[in-house]
């Protein structure tokens, strides 16, 4: 093995074909898969010096193979790491291929080998692979990220101290600084190299940089410089690179002017130029030279000479060829290096085409989602608004209930004027047009008033409200009470809609004598780190997987600094993922002597409102039990309060503040065998556990997956749609509702649900009292729909034609499909239509209700419209407004 390893390494062909020929030549199966590695790895780097790019690939995937088998990680990155350098000789030879697809593809594998090598914790194998993909970024001209790559590999080599590392990284360091022009920094990393590769003894990294240096000199114009390095080069021996020696005299001596010279050296970089294109012949052809040379001692004297001539004939030819193929090649060589360079100017200006359309397309997302965002701050409190009044507008006559809703609708339209307020403050500061107006200020009551109004909300949610005020409460400042308390207001309403349950919100003030600071703390679910850096950039939503989906317009906390910001304040925040946040606020202190404090009345931020909604809403009376019970899962607490108002009549009502909560409430009623609910009514955007969240969660699960459900949200798109219809919800209403349309829809669900579940519901529970359906029953009632949907254009499709069509006597039929779903034939078809029909005028796929009640097989429209508002709540010609 160490004859393989030292002939791997060597530059003598003869030697390396040699050792090859062995390698072949032995069998693979009497070996131990250690040394077949060791075989496969060898014969991939003898035949990548040969020049047999193919033959070296198939060897070192052999290798890899065997190293998979070994289950040694260290073999296979090295394996990839051979990989990529075959790749990257391979092309270096002229390869058509286009250099940015070759390299990319030597990249893939240095970091695959960097990969694996991380994995191990094998920190010398990762930075040689951190090295090669220095490499292909300084080829593709990309040295900002080869310059970080090297850096990244300083900063790895220290603890460990690799002086092979280290000689590599001198060596890229020094291409870098000579693509920058720093001429200086370029020599002394290349004679720094060396000397590293003097202590190390690595010839070949010696004689590399030796190359690197005569390059740099002759493209300075130093060609005695460059001429002392190529002889030192060339004293190096027998690995040195011959053709290339030959060719940087060639370069060095014309330039000079040693014309003479110059020929001699490309003469001879013309024969070693051969020599390495040789095939495995190599042998034969030395053989058959000495056999001629030996003949050609007996010939006559006279024909030699003639020979002699005639070979002297031939040399002046060949050199005047060689003249003229130099000539050939070096104006190929010049029209290919200026086609490269146009190619890389194309290929630079495509990346930034390419950077600018992802810019574009960045904001364009970022537009969509505030849009998307905005529309759903507008959607909840429109539907507080319009839903208490059409309640009030439909009795004709008012009653006790209707002062909490048109407080409801109140309170709901000044958040819809504060959100409105905000976004022209932030229009405002833009412009410069926001003044900042002081007034003399008690700090203690003017901020215990605006935290104190927080506190039923605070209640409502469990969470505990902390005062602890760290200055004299006698302290009045000039302030501006308008401003700092919409940026109170929003931190701290924040701060409760992102914290638990039986958690606690601490609002600190201290006097730092030069500046009054507030601080927030929470104990809340905190900020992503990835979001922390742009949480106050205006628009901003969070992308991050897991992120609380509450559908804000990006404004408030971007308001907040702006407005802290022109006061000549500053604003930080600290946070800890599932932890919690820790705002902090300073303001100059001004301190004014005196005791006229003004004190802020303006309705529209004033938080100090008197009684609450859920002041009113905890001063219902109590109902009596209903016969049915509906599960509302909302996270809005006065919509969550509406939805009860209007339902209460009717329904016994449970509620949960989101997705988590309502599992657990489920699972509480199922483990104490309470009266589970008929219907869940749920919103899509809640913290935590989200309305898709919750319904897979109750749909997949065998005790809940029964229970009707109604998606109601402000999300309007059609693919948020589609997807609740794929979990397979069984309604689904867009914020602003009617609310006639969703009593109707209510009672028309869970009516159909009891039809089902009420005919022979005994005959189809298992063990748990869950109703079940054979596999059977359910392909055969799955084939039953499929043929009326395909049929449903039909106005004459009738029970009987079914019943032919399906091999079964009408009353069959009739009992199959009352055991299946408890409806009669006729009703279930009738169910189907209406329920195609919606999805239609849901869709909008037709532009009238004519021709959806043609699609679904109703002869006239205003016959279908009655079916339909029966059954949805709501006429067809609805969807048209």
């Amino acid at each position: 093995m160490n004859k393989i390893h030292k002939t791997a390494t060597s530059r003598d062909n003869h030697e390396s074909e040699s050792l090859l020929k062995e390698l072949v030549s032995m069998s693979k199966d009497d070996i131990s898969d250690e040394v077949l590695y060791d075989v496969y790895n060898t014969e991939a780097q003898i035949f990548n010096h040969l020049l047999y790019s193919d033959e070296a690939r198939l060897a070192i995937d052999s290798a890899r193979v065997v190293a998979e088998r070994l289950g040694d990680k260290a073999k296979q990155a090295d394996c990839y790491v051979i990989t990529a350098y075959i790749i990257k000789d391979f092309h270096s030879r002229g390869s058509s291929v286009d250099s940015d697809i070759y390299l990319d593809n030597v990249n893939e594998y240095f970091l695959k080998a960097q990969a694996i090598s991380a994995e191990i914790k094998d920190t010398i194998g990762m930075l040689g692979a951190m090295l090669g993909s220095s490499f292909t970024r300084f080829e593709k001209e990309e040295l900002e990220s080869a310059k970080k790559i090297i850096k990244d590999i300083i900063e790895l080599n220290t603890p460990v101290k690799s002086k092979r590392i280290q000689m590599r990284v001198l060596s890229e360091l020094g291409r870098i600084h000579e693509i920058e022009e720093e001429w200086d920094k370029a020599r002394q990393d290349y004679y720094n190299a060396i000397e590293v590769a003097k202590e190390l003894g690595d010839e070949r990294i010696r004689q590399y940089n030796l190359f690197l240096l005569a390059d740099l000199d002759l493209r300075l114009g130093n060609m005695d410089a460059a001429l002392e390095n190529i002889l030192k080069a060339e004293d190096i021996g027998e690995i040195a690179r011959l053709n290339d020696i030959a060719h940087y005299k060639y370069r060095i001596y014309k330039a000079q002017g040693k014309y003479e010279l110059a020929i001699t050296e490309f003469e001879k970089y013309f024969e070693t130029f051969k020599e390495a294109k040789v095939n495995r012949d190599t042998e034969n052809i030395n053989k058959w030279d000495a056999e001629l040379r030996n003949e050609l001692k007996d010939e006559d004297l006279l024909r030699k000479q003639r020979e002699l001539k005639a070979q002297s004939l031939k040399s002046k030819f060949w050199l005047v060829l060689s003249l003229v193929s130099f000539l050939i090649i070096a104006f190929l060589s010049y029209l290919y290096f200026k086609l490269k360079r146009s190619r890389q100017i194309l290929a630079k200006q495509k990346s930034i085409i390419e950077d600018q359309k992802e810019e574009l397309k960045e904001l364009d997302e970022l537009k969509s989602r505030f849009f998307a965002n905005i529309s759903h701050e507008l959607r909840t409190p429109l539907t507080l608004m319009l839903g208490p009044i059409d309640s009030v507008i439909n009795r004709k006559k008012l009653e006790p209930k209707d002062a909490s809703n048109l407080r409801l609708a109140q309170e709901n339209g000044n958040k819809l004027l504060r959100l409105v307020a905000s976004i022209l403050n932030l229009s405002k500061i833009e412009s410069g047009k926001l003044e900042v107006t002081e007034v003399p200020v008690n700090v203690y009551e003017f901020i215990r008033r605006i935290f104190s109004a927080f506190d039923s909300y605070a209640q409502q949610e469990s969470i505990q409200l902390l005062f602890d005020f760290r200055a004299s409460k006698d302290m009045n400042l000039l302030l501006d009470p308008e401003k700092i308390e919409i940026v109170l207001n929003n931190l701290i309403s924040n701060a409760i809609k992102f914290s638990n349950s039986d958690s606690s919100i601490s609002l600190i003030i201290k006097d730092k004598k030069n500046a009054l600071q507030i601080e927030i703390k929470d104990q809340g679910m905190g900020i992503h780190p990835d979001d922390l850096p742009y949480i106050f950039d205006r628009f901003y939503q969070s992308s991050h997987e897991g992120a609380y989906v509450d559908g804000g317009s990006g404004v408030g906390l971007a308001l907040s600094k702006e407005l802290i910001e022109l006061m000549k304040g500053e604003i930080s925040v600290n946070s800890v993922l599932e932890e919690g946040s820790h705002f902090i606020l300073s303001f100059p202190r001004k301190e004014v002597l005196g005791s006229q404090i003004i004190e802020n009345t303006d309705p529209l931020f004033s938080t100090n409102r008197g009684e609450t909604i859920q002041d009113i809403m905890m001063d219902k009376k109590t109902k009596e039990k209903k016969e049915k019970t509906v599960l509302i899962v909302e996270d809005n607490n006065s919509l969550r309060d509406f939805l009860e108002s209007i339902l209460e009549d009717n329904y016994n009502i449970i509620t949960a503040f989101n997705g988590e909560v309502a599992i657990k409430k489920l699972e509480e009623i199922e483990s104490d065998n309470s009266v589970r609910p008929d219907l869940i009514l749920t919103d899509i955007m809640m913290p935590v556990m989200d309305g898709y969240e919750f319904l897979e969660a109750i749909k997949t699960d065998e005790r809940f997956s029964w229970i009707p459900t109604i998606v109601l949200t402000a999300r309007a798109d059609q693919k948020d749609m589609l997807k609740a219809l794929r979990i397979g919800v069984d309604d689904y209403l867009i914020k602003p509702f009617d609310e006639g349309e969703l009593i109707a829809r209510i009672h028309n669900l869970i009516d159909y649900s009891d039809q089902k579940q009420d005919f022979n519901l005994e005959e189809r529970m298992d063990n748990s009292g869950i109703p079940v359906i054979s596999q059977e029953d359910q392909e055969w009632l799955q084939n039953f729909e499929d043929f009326v949907k395909t049929h449903i254009k039909s106005n004459t499709i009738s029970v009987s034609w079914i019943a032919h069509e399906f091999a079964l006597s009408e009353s069959t039929l009739l009992r199959q499909l009352k055991r299946l779903t408890g409806h009669s034939p006729s009703k279930y078809i009738q169910e189907l239509r209406l329920n195609e029909a919606k999805e239609l005028l849901e869709t909008r796929r037709y532009n009238s209700i004519s021709k959806v009640a043609y699609a679904i097989g109703y002869k006239d429209s205003s016959s279908f419209s009655r079916a339909f508002k029966a059954r949805f709540g709501k006429s067809p010609s609805s969807y048209f407004i």
